[in-house]
């Protein structure tokens, strides 16, 4: 018997009685992929429904074995970015707004949410900040000690996420048609990857850390050339 889910599937030889894991083959589906700059680099990304890892890029011995993979920050749907000065600190997000860091070394995780209330199971209408599924997390190129993520907004943190500046408005069409209860009519569907919309792609320019870009999932895109005192 074979059974499949989200993190993989697993096998019955015996009807039923006992299963194997999911690790038993390569079914690993990542959202995001990214790299440090440790020699040999360092990978970071989220696992569907296995939460976030991180592993060398290569290993003594030839092969990189699965004892090599570390769990960091934090969900399963997440970017997950390490701090420029110190790689064993990384930032993930979850469901939500759900957004933490974690150091490998402490096995510590600390909240760093700009909006940390929890609203599970809400439409979009009445969050404040519609953070969904997979919204961007990037310190800036130029800046390390920028750290950058969006919601409906863009915001802004100078202190690895302990304040945070919202440096602009509403960057998406902001239908109000569109942000209402999902699913339903028995159940409604609001587990979090139908927050919508949102500004679900920013990037900083590496030449010049003011010019920051921000794409919404709802067709726009929008530039700013003064660190987000003015978006065109």
């Amino acid at each position: 018997m074979l059974e499949g889910n989200d993190g993989g599937a697993t096998v019955s030889l015996d009807g039923g009685k006992s299963w194997s894991t999911e690790h038993n083959q390569p079914t690993g589906q990542f959202y995001h992929v990214n790299l440090d700059n440790e020699f040999p680099f360092h990978i970071y990304c989220a696992q569907q429904d296995e939460g976030s890892f991180e592993g060398p890029s290569a290993f003594h011995g030839g092969g990189i074995p699965l004892s090599a993979w570390h769990s960091v920050a934090t969900g399963e749907s997440t970017f997950v970015v390490p701090q420029p000065n110190d790689p064993n600190i990384t930032y993930g997000s979850n469901y939500f707004s759900i957004f933490a860091k974690y150091d490998l070394k402490t096995h510590q995780f600390q909240s760093v949410s700009p909006w940390p209330l929890y609203r599970s199971g809400g439409s979009s209408d009445q969050d404040k900040y519609r953070f969904g599924w997979t919204h961007p997390i990037l310190f800036s190129p130029v800046n390390p000690h920028q750290l950058l993520i969006s919601a409906q907004y863009v915001f802004r943190s100078d202190d690895y996420g302990i304040n945070w500046t919202r440096i602009s408005p509403d960057l998406t069409r902001n239908e109000k048609s569109q942000e209402q209860p999902s699913g339903g009519p028995v159940d409604l569907d609001q587990s979090g990857a139908e927050v919508y919309p949102e500004v679900s792609s920013l990037a900083v320019s590496p030449l010049d850390g003011n010019i920051i870009w921000a794409g919404s999932d709802d067709g726009l895109v929008h530039v700013t050339i003064d660190g987000g005192k003015n978006w065109q």
